[in-house]
């Protein structure tokens, strides 16, 4: 391990604080709660076999489908009951007798249930059942557990309980989502039984576990909750144990006893590393070695519990001891893994139980995410190797040369770059890592720029320098040779790196000087390279500045011929003009003197005509064109002078809900002049009057003139306020229109018009919405929506002793419409030949029936019903009395009118030949067989009674 290595140089006392959490009360709630609910589905599973046998772990793994996903992995087997999150059990006999015995293969119901859709894994947990040796039926349940992933799967789910593929940034899982994961992993596993067999994703740590619970064989729930030791050891520090499968299965041992924890010192050979399994465990040390460190999705390790971890190793090398990694491994851990992971080591140092973390190995250049450690903890990240990328730095080999170094970050955030060492002094290049001897020292020149006395490749060929420190290692105990901290909160740092830089390597400094002509940009010759011999050295090429007789060198636009030679390669650019005695110099300059482009200088013989041409530009107008100009001897000028355009801009104010442009404003003003004007009070008054903002593309500074456009146009959007209306509005307009009722009424009178009863009423009403155009006042309905029912039932003729109507009922009304006018229907009743009472109503002596009431009235209005009314006096006096009524919506007559009476029928003879019964009326003491079916219809009819007026209060929709 790489503690080894930090213990040649100081003895480290290892500190086994382990501070046993207390049980949440609300977590111990939790589990009842689920136990509990369990329970309570296991209660009601059909049993399917009286004597359970024992069914073996099927060695293949048997296919499991549930509501999320399909995977071929195995799945987690138990006698219990199915939970009841599960799905319908299928009944599939071959995937439950992979391993069975012929003899209880012969009926083997198997029911599967997903938890939720889990990860792909190749571990399974199966219980362990009984064995009756008469049965022949084996009963199997198999429940999927979820385990949190990292991983993302394309096209399908994989059912199982980790997975073995690596995590891309892409598809990782976000934190939230994994912690949600493996909670619902843990309530799973916690409703499992002891008798819950747990296979796990690597032989070596199957092994490991079976030797720390003491068993050899299969490990159960029950081996792991009651383990009676305080630590498990997975691998140790003299030996990690090197993972080949996954880490599925480690999930389970969130199940060891409070007080005990895990000692976890692992090393693989792949960063396809899952750590999902892990986030619920409970770690005292904590060792992941890969090679690869850098490529491992290290979120999961963010979830584990900080709390019990006095040890940690995150190392960028699988190899135990070894130094192949130290100083030359690019692919470990990188700083954005570091900062990811800096609140979980700063929770972890707030324990106080942290003693000390390896971080050796890797590519870390930056520590200011542990800056709010608080307690003393010894942290050694030695043997760092970054490759930088950054533009390479050009140097001559062998030569001095200066470098920006890749910028280091301490504990607390303090830059460390300076104490960057050494270099390689290119007399030979270590190939081991235990001597030292090539490296030379570089120099601060100032922030972060070294200056190396003698630049060297790292290796031959190569396009890299190296740079860094002496080294920790080979362990001389000399802290000038590396980064050795102690900070005044206790914690010690210790540090070394080696970084590569690209490089542009030069066997000697040189300058390149390109010949070009002024007037067609074209080059005169081709390059000529000249070499020095060691940088600082001075060169002098005034002599190429003659390449021939009939051009100028124009000594203003070229570069100084003189100079000396750096570590960057140099290019020269020399200009020349064919040779001229005069020189015209052209000026464009603006109204004010502003000069609109540089001065243009044209050389020619003298007694040449210098055709010039003014220059054009985007927003000036030119006003002098000076005539040609004959070159002379002495420097002659030419002055173009510009005007600024004049700009027009127009505002205009459009109504988008009629497309009609409310206002426009002309605006006008020379090119690159601020207008005045603002859109914001014309804005302001319309919205006053019940517009709104669409869009004001009008700039709030007022530039409104920085393109040279001759016209523009912004449009200022305002639509309608439109408000919305609805019959519960409280501030509705007095004109608005949002509900109506139509009205059905029913009267009865006589053919004189005098009326016998209240009218019988139904309404249907109807309600829409409205809109509010804020700005015009206008309304706009939608349609009209009935609010119950559309239509008016037949109202049937009710009895009125001493009258009969002239028609049995009034006719239906089937479809309203809120346009449909009120109805008016009048039943009209006639004396009969025996009505000599002023037709006041009257009840019979004998229990019947004094009024049959209206039939099917309007949703909403209850019927107008008479209530029968029993006297006990004997058959021959006859007695009346006013029949009780009850209604809700009636109309009442202009004037008091006496009610029409309701006679017995014994008394009452109607107009017509009907035949009259010749029964007798039964007398109060006589006893007839048909008393009690009276007693039962009249119940009967009461009861019915009672359901319709539910009815006309509840009625169904049609």
């Amino acid at each position: 391990m790489r503690l080894q290595k930090l213990q040649q140089i100081e003895t480290i006392s290892r500190r086994y604080h382990r501070q046993t959490s207390p049980a949440s009360w609300t977590a111990a709630l939790i589990i009842l709660l689920s136990s509990a609910s369990l329970g309570g589905v296991f209660l009601t599973q059909p049993v399917h076999a009286s004597t359970p046998t024992t069914v073996a772990p099927s060695s293949a793994a048997p296919t499991l489908t549930t509501s999320a996903a399909t995977s071929s992995a195995p799945a987690v087997t138990s006698s219990a009951p199915v939970p009841a999150s599960a799905t319908a059990a299928t009944s599939n006999p071959a995937v439950a007798t992979a391993s069975a015995s012929p003899s209880v293969t012969s009926a083997t119901t198997t029911s599967t249930a997903s938890l939720s859709a889990p990860t792909a894994s190749a571990v399974s947990a199966t219980a362990v059942k009984s064995t009756a040796a008469s049965s022949s039926v084996t009963s199997t349940v198999q429940v999927t557990v979820t385990n949190p992933t990292s991983s993302a799967v394309s096209g399908s789910t994989s059912d199982s309980l980790a997975t073995s593929s690596a995590p891309s940034s892409a598809t990782s899982l976000s934190t939230s989502a994994m912690a949600a994961a493996a909670d619902s992993t843990s309530a799973a596993i916690a409703a499992m039984p002891d008798t819950t067999v747990v296979t796990f994703g690597d032989s070596g740590i199957q092994q490991a576990v079976q030797t720390g619970v003491g068993v050899t064989g299969d490990v159960t729930l029950g081996d792991i909750r009651n383990y009676k030791g305080t630590s498990l050891a997975i691998g140790n520090d003299n030996t990690p144990l090197t993972v080949t499968g996954t880490l599925a299965g480690m999930q389970y041992l969130q199940c060891l006893p409070t007080k005990a924890t895990i000692s976890f010192v692992t090393a693989y050979n792949t960063p396809k590393v899952d750590l999902t399994p892990l986030i619920k465990d409970r770690f005292s040390d904590f060792s992941l070695m890969d090679h690869d460190l850098g490529q491992v999705d290290l979120t999961p390790l963010t979830l584990i519990n900080p709390a019990t971890i006095d040890e940690l190793q995150l190392v960028g090398s699988s190899q135990d001891g070894g130094n192949d990694d130290y100083l030359t491994n690019p692919d470990g851990m990188t700083n954005a893994q570091l900062a990811q992971l800096g609140p979980w080591l700063t929770a972890m140092d707030a324990t106080g139980t942290l003693y000390s973390i390896n971080l050796d190995d890797n590519s870390l250049t930056d520590f200011a995410p542990l800056a709010n450690f608080t307690k003393g903890t010894y942290l050694v990240a030695i043997g760092q190797r970054t490759d930088a990328q950054v533009p390479a730095t050009n140097f001559v080999i062998g030569q001095p040369g200066n470098f920006t170094a890749i910028p280091l970050t301490g504990m607390q955030g303090e830059d460390l770059t300076s104490h960057y060492q050494d270099t390689f002094d290119g007399t030979a290049t270590p190939t081991d890592g235990t001597t030292n001897t090539t490296l030379t020292p570089i120099t601060l020149v100032s922030g972060h720029t070294f200056n190396i006395a003698a630049a060297y490749p790292a290796a031959s060929g190569s396009q890299w320098f190296e740079y860094g420190f002496h080294g920790m290692f080979p362990f001389t105990g000399d802290p000038a040779n590396y980064i050795n901290i102690n900070y005044p909160n206790g914690t010690t740092f210790r540090y070394d790196t080696t970084v590569y830089q690209p490089a542009n390597w030069q066997t000697a400094p040189s300058v390149t000087v390109q010949f070009v002509n002024n007037t067609t940009g074209q080059a005169l010759k081709a390059p000529t390279t000249l070499d020095g011999t060691t940088i600082g050295q001075k060169f002098d090429l005034t002599d190429l500045t003659t390449p021939a007789t009939d051009y100028l060198f124009d000594q203003t636009r070229s570069s100084l011929p003189t100079g000396t030679y750096t570590q960057d390669p140099q290019t020269l650019t020399f200009r020349f003009d064919p040779r001229a005695v005069g020189t015209v110099t052209v000026n464009y300059l603006s109204t004010t003197g502003q000069a609109l482009a540089p001065a243009e200088t044209f050389r020619d013989y003298v007694g040449d005509t210098v055709d010039t041409t003014p220059q054009t530009f985007s927003g000036y107008t030119t006003t002098t064109l000076p005539d040609d100009v004959t070159v002379t001897t002495t420097p002659t000028s030419v002055d173009y002078q510009y005007v600024p355009d004049t700009l027009q801009r127009t505002v205009v104010y459009l109504d988008t809900t009629t497309g009609k442009t409310l206002q426009t404003t002309t605006l006008s003003g020379p090119y690159l002049s601020e207008s005045p004007y603002s859109p914001v009070v014309p804005i302001s008054e319309y919205l006053a009057t019940g517009y709104q903002l669409v869009a004001d593309p009008f700039p709030s500074d007022g530039q409104i003139f920085e393109t040279p456009t001759p016209t523009g146009t912004y449009t200022i959007e305002l639509s309608h306020v439109l408000r919305p209306l609805t019959p519960g509005s409280t501030d509705l307009p007095s004109d608005a229109d949002l509900q109506k009722t139509v009205t059905d009424t029913t009267s009865y009178q006589t053919t004189t018009g005098q009326s016998l009863a209240p009218a019988t009423t139904q309404t249907v009403t109807f309600d829409r919405l409205g809109e509010l155009d804020e700005v015009t006042g206008q309304i706009t309905y939608g349609p009209w929506i009935a609010t119950g029912f559309t239509s008016f039932k037949a109202v049937t003729a009710p009895t009125i002793s001493g009258y009969q109507a002239t028609s049995p009922a009034t006719s239906a009304v089937n479809t309203v419409a809120a346009t449909s006018p009120d109805v008016t229907s009048t039943i009209t009743y006639r004396p009969t030949s025996t009505n000599t009472t002023g037709g006041q109503p009257t009840n019979p002596a004998t229990s019947v029936a004094t009024a049959v009431a209206p039939t099917k009235l309007a949703h909403g209005t209850p019927q107008t019903t008479a209530t029968a009314s029993t006297t006990s006096t004997p058959r021959t006096h006859l007695t009346t009395s006013q029949p009780t009524r009850s209604t809700t919506t009636t109309a009442q007559p202009a004037s008091p009118q006496p009610a029409a009476k309701l006679t017995t029928p014994s008394r009452i003879r109607p107009a017509t030949s009907a035949a009259q019964p010749t029964t007798a009326l039964p007398q109060t003491s006589e006893q007839r067989p048909t008393t009690l079916i009276g007693w039962l219809l009249l119940a009967g009819t009461g009861l019915l009674a009672a359901a319709g007026r539910l009815f006309r209060r509840h009625p169904a929709h049609k």
